[in-house]
């Protein structure tokens, strides 16, 4: 009770846009929100990427289509809602496809010329915010949910875990700072796969049909994250990948990734015999 105090007077938010991207991380900023005190929550949302259900978690849900800018800036400002928040990944692989922009979006996004993570939501952050805007860390409501250090299991690593937890984690690091991707699959000291556009499940299967059973995979940040956006999330439907593909162990940057449904993660982890590992720099050493 005291944090939500705590936290609702710091953040003194009576009115909340979520800029959504997938999977159930809006959803759950949503209902955070209305807990700690937030009155009007308006859901934006994507066709095709957003899950419907936010729709029960919001007081308004639009949908709009990815590269409309100018429309989301006139839903924001018809709503007088400055407080936003980004939640939810919005796959970097549908920038390859036909978008329908208006002639905002046309405009901003051929003026980026390093299309990534970084440059394309670091640059609506800034677009929005020369209008008067301001973005609240996409952990704002859910800092309980921040992966703590150490070992989060009951099952510790080996010794040779351990190793390549830290060669993970020194790749990792290098492939999130060059907009690339943020997880790497590592077994026996061999690096394994490297996500690229597919994105974390996908590279997560990849690595898993090549190496089998018993990998590391380990997920990072940006050396300089900016927490407004295109953090680190993991959850239930990661879980399930993890065991699809029999992974032994998840390493996963301490206080810069969010891991969800953390009761029912840690119970199926606990039955499915995978060790999870809170990671901060140096990387860890061995037992």
């Amino acid at each position: 009770m005291r944090f939500k105090l705590f936290l609702k007077d710091v953040c003194n938010v009576n009115s909340l846009a979520i800029i959504a991207g997938n999977r159930d991380f809006p959803i759950l900023v949503a209902r955070q929100a209305r807990g700690e005190g937030v009155q009007t929550i308006l859901g934006i949302g994507f066709s095709g990427i957003t899950s419907p259900e936010l729709s029960q978690a919001v007081d308004r849900m639009v949908w709009m289509g990815l590269g409309q800018l100018g429309k989301m800036k006139k839903i924001l400002k018809d709503a007088g809602i400055r407080e936003l928040v980004m939640a939810g990944q919005i796959p970097h692989r549908l920038t390859l496809r036909s978008l329908k922009f208006d002639l905002e979006g046309l405009k901003f996004f051929k003026a980026i010329k390093e299309k990534n993570a970084r440059t394309l939501l670091g640059g609506l952050v800034l677009e929005l915010e020369r209008e008067g805007f301001q973005f609240l860390d996409s952990t704002q409501f859910l800092t309980q949910s921040l992966v703590k250090k150490g070992v989060l299991t009951s099952k510790k690593p080996t010794q040779n875990q351990y190793q390549d937890l830290s060669y993970g984690w020194k790749v990792a690091k290098v492939l999130a700072d060059l907009e690339a991707g943020q997880t790497v699959v590592v077994k026996s000291g061999v690096l394994i796969a490297l996500e690229g556009l597919e994105g974390t499940d996908e590279a997560i299967l990849r690595g898993g049909a090549l190496a089998g059973k018993g990998t590391t995979v380990v997920k990072v940040a940006r050396s300089r994250q900016d927490m407004r956006y295109d953090i680190p999330v993991v959850g239930l439907e990661t879980l399930q990948v993890l065991q699809k593909i029999k992974s032994a162990v998840l390493g996963l940057e301490a206080g810069k990734t969010l891991l969800l449904d953390q009761e029912e993660f840690f119970e199926r982890a606990h039955k499915m015999g995978l060790i999870v590992v809170g990671m901060v720099p140096p990387p860890p050493a061995d037992p």
